[in-house]
């Protein structure tokens, strides 16, 4: 994809006149000059012609057509998922499951660019088994040439920009894109390009409110800056920093301010795709999260600067961008732009968040969580970094806490003969909860939960010995003066992720930090929760303090530079940061320290 990493170990060949190269996919390219190629190991390890590279081939007559009869299609996948009663709250507004596909409702060809017409797309109606899965030839994103294109084509030539306003994108080779989403003269959404741009779910009118975490995005460069290591850059994504080669694009253009591109944010889990094929080249990098393999990003100490995620040209992603020519063409530049940088794009490209096995579940799990229950997700402070320091928040009054690094963990309550209460899972035969999980006035259930898994009370859970032990939290959430919640805080301990904390060997406490009302839908008021913690005895999270933003910190340099310090309060450690809440329990995000991540390797 014309996006060469450090990890790569890709090498150029030559490739004979008339080559036919099978790749990976199936599928074949053939041209009548010489082509460079960049070899590439394909998924398994093997050495055949990788897709993306396809897209970078270049010959030795710019005015013939670089390949042809490359076909890349998936067909979208629809959710099974399951959501108990319809009350997940915490799901995907994606309606595309892509966990298992490489690309989303897209079938692309790619042809010869003539200076005198546009190719006819290939027709694929008998085409060999192989391609046997593609749609329509009409469902496509077509590569035609600028003059067939006329004035309002989008063109990117392999030196040269496309400018609209102050905005520059580079793309793969001598190309302009046109999106067809027409069969036989009507549209079919169900199978279109842009029908799968659309379903990518869009901002909440709060960024800091509970949303499902947005992974892959598309930022603008705000600043590059030189790293001091070889060819290295520190290039600044709002409040985020990525070191980066300074020139990604085979030696063509260096990265500029005002650029666009893809973010992937760390502990994003990316599939072996073409769009990620590079990342794969070196072994090491790989991992294995719910038995698939993909490489997960990391927060990375390059010299003396952290960089923190990965980006990559956004015309490199044809699923995004050429949709985003659309809409250009269709609303205008700005219009267009802005709906862009509003979307995640994880579903679309087959991302999900890495996530940690859970350590702490040994014995009792019933299932899945609850779908009422909800998990925080907090964003981060450098993806809203201009809204925390806006006039807007100004005068909000945040608590500040530490952040603890443990597992999240929930004890909850629902009353009988609610709408919760008939949710809940139905034991085998044979089976019944044990009496501490269900109220003995018969007032209701009682239970204990991971962001994932639910529990029964079993010696050997260690959720559920945090729960009854220290300060009796699934006891005492009958003594809150509210029937349907759930009582959120953090499981921390000697075995949970690694014990950064420093806690002694063998002890393991559940801490609290909110505390979520089922039937409203939202957090009790934070001063409520600290005093109901008060009151009960039960541990609440260290509290440092209620400020306003601009009494803390003026700037995100200074924000991130208090998170930085010890741990308070009964903790020893390395602190993770702060975790800020509006007193109405509306907004909250979540400062990490930097430190933290570096030490950590987290």
């Amino acid at each position: 994809m014309g996006h060469t990493r450090e990890t790569d170990t890709a090498t150029p060949v030559l490739a004979p006149k008339m080559a036919s190269l099978d790749t990976a996919e199936g599928l074949s390219i053939t041209d009548q000059s010489p082509v460079e190629i960049i070899n590439t190991p394909d998924l398994d390890g093997n050495m055949p012609i990788s897709t993306h590279a396809m897209a970078s081939l270049t010959t030795g007559n710019a005015s013939q057509g670089v390949a042809e009869g490359i076909d890349e299609s998936i067909t979208p996948v629809e959710s099974t998922r399951s959501m108990p009663c319809d009350e997940k709250t915490e799901a995907s507004a994606n309606p595309l499951d892509a966990s298992d596909m490489q690309v989303a409702g897209l079938q692309a060809h790619v042809v010869p660019v003539s200076s005198e017409q546009t190719t006819p797309i290939p027709d694929t109606t008998n085409a060999p088994a192989a391609m046997s899965h593609c749609v329509s030839p009409s469902e496509t994103m077509s590569v035609v040439t600028p003059e067939a294109q006329g004035s309002s084509s989008d063109t990117f030539w392999g030196d040269e920009t496309t400018s609209w306003g102050n905005e520059t994108v580079m793309g793969w080779g001598k190309a302009a894109l046109s999106i067809d989403t027409s069969r036989d003269g009507t549209d079919d959404s169900e199978h279109s390009l842009l029908a799968a741009y659309d379903a990518c779910p869009t901002d909440t009118a709060d960024p800091s409110t509970i949303v499902k975490r947005k992974l892959v995005t598309v930022r603008r460069i705000k600043k590059i800056v030189d790293a001091g290591i070889g060819n290295k850059v520190v290039i600044h994504i709002d409040g985020w920093t990525v070191v980066e080669s300074r020139c990604p694009f085979l030696e063509v253009r260096e990265w500029q301010v005002g650029d666009l591109v893809i973010f992937c944010e760390i502990d994003s889990f990316l599939p072996k795709t073409v769009y990620f094929l590079d990342l794969f080249t070196n072994p090491r990098r790989i991992t294995t999260f719910n038995g698939k393999q993909g490489y997960r990003v990391l927060s990375t100490v390059k010299g003396k600067h952290l960089s923190q995620g990965l980006i990559f040209p956004l015309s490199n992603f044809w699923t995004i961008y050429g949709p985003y020519l659309e809409r250009v063409k269709q609303a205008g530049h700005a219009a267009a732009t802005a709906e862009l940088l509003s979307k995640s794009f994880e579903g679309l490209l087959g991302v999900v968040k890495w996530e940690l096995a859970d350590e702490a579940a040994t014995a009792g799990i019933i299932g899945t969580t609850p779908g009422f229950v909800v998990n925080p997700s907090w964003f981060r402070a450098q993806n809203i970094e201009d809204d925390i320091f806006a006039a807007a928040w100004r005068n909000k009054v945040w608590q500040v806490t530490e952040k603890l690094d443990g597992v999240s963990m929930h004890v909850y309550k629902v009353a009988a003969g609610t709408k919760w209460f008939g949710c809940l899972p139905v034991l085998p035969p044979g089976q019944e909860y044990p009496a501490t999980m269900r109220d003995p006035a018969g007032r209701g259930h009682v239970g204990v939960c991971s962001r994932t898994q639910d529990f029964l009370d079993r010696a050997g859970n260690l959720y559920w010995e945090a729960a009854n032990g220290g300060g009796d939290v699934a006891r005492k959430i009958w003594e809150i003066p509210y029937p349907n919640i759930s009582v959120q805080g953090e499981l921390c301990g000697s075995s949970i992720m690694g014990n950064t904390m420093e806690l002694p060997e063998g002890e393991h406490r559940f801490v609290v930090f909110g505390i979520w009302n089922f039937d409203t839908g939202a957090y009790l008021n934070v001063r409520e929760v600290h005093d109901i913690c008060k009151k009960l005895r039960i541990e609440h999270v260290p509290a440092v303090g209620y400020y306003k933003i601009r009494e803390f910190a003026g700037n995100m340099d200074e924000l991130l530079a208090k998170a930085n310090g010890q741990g308070t309060g009964a903790f020893g450690g390395l602190s993770e940061g702060y975790v800020f809440r509006s007193l109405d329990g509306k907004s909250h995000f979540k400062v990490i320290s930097n430190k933290w991540l570096a030490v950590t390797g987290k």
